[in-house]
Order: C-alpha cells, then sequence, then structure tokens
C-alpha cells in the first residue's frame, strides 16, 4: 500500500487478483508481502467468505465475532455512542487497529463488504509498516 495517499479511483482494481485462477494462492501471497493489500471477488455468502478467510489466513476471534470468527460490522440500533462498539452503529469509525492489544495481533485483516452503504463507507486504510518508519523517523 505504498502509494495510498494518491487517492485513485483505481486503487482497489489495481490490487486486484482473482481468486479462482490456478496460480491465485501464489499471487496473493505475493502481492500481499509487496503492497500489503490485495482485492478480490465473488465472495457471495458466508460461508464463501469463511472457506477464503480460512484458506489465506489464520482467524483470530474478536469481542464481537459469531462462533465462526468472523464479525459482522453492521448497525445493530443498540450500540451507537457506546464505547468500543464504533462498528456496529451508523457512526464514523475512528482510526484503530484490530486486535493490536492481544499478545499475537493477526497479520491480516479481511474485510468483505456484501451489501454497498446507502450513503457513506469510505474507507481510509494504512500501512502499519509505513506509519511505524515515519514514527521512528521523527523521533531520530
Amino acid at each position: 500500500m505504498r502509494d495510498a495517499a494518491t487517492g485513485s479511483v483505481t486503487f482497489f482494481a489495481d490490487h486486484y487478483v482473482n481468486i479462482r485462477a490456478s496460480h491465485a494462492g501464489d499471487v496473493l501471497a505475493a502481492q500481499l508481502r509487496e503492497t500489503g493489500l490485495v482485492t478480490v471477488e465473488g465472495l457471495q455468502t458466508r460461508n464463501e467468505v469463511l472457506t477464503f478467510a480460512t484458506r489465506v489466513m489464520a482467524i483470530t476471534p474478536h469481542p464481537h465475532s459469531a462462533p465462526d470468527g468472523l464479525t459482522l460490522i453492521r448497525d445493530t440500533g443498540s450500540h451507537a455512542h457506546r464505547a468500543g462498539f464504533a462498528g456496529l452503529g451508523s457512526g464514523e469509525l475512528q482510526a484503530h487497529t484490530e486486535r493490536s492489544g492481544i499478545p499475537r495481533p493477526p497479520r491480516l485483516m479481511l474485510l468483505v463488504c456484501l451489501r454497498p452503504a446507502p450513503r457513506g463507507g469510505d474507507v481510509l486504510l494504512a500501512d502499519g509498516r509505513d506509519v511505524y518508519d515515519l514514527l521512528v523517523g521523527s523521533c531520530r
């Protein structure tokens, strides 16, 4: 994700990998090592998401996850303005890391949009390595 600041409309398209191709596993791994971001399509059901996720990553349970380990981000109607529950409301979700407070946080994160939001839904991604390098560099 070295050039995320460009704001390019094609940013996600530029990171697309066809997961049905015979060499998809190798391409996914190489692209994740190189850029840290892969986009895919065709995950239409929870089971398809779970199958794909278990193929490419270790699923780390989240306090709000279901028994299968997947966390549905949605407005529950009852979690608005509660600390730690922003992903279960309709307001802005501030920049954060997933599970960074556990001894072995996940190395990958999968975000699947099954239904586009009627409004909003913008996602800002930051490369943790780049943020770390910038912080270390500014402290020298």
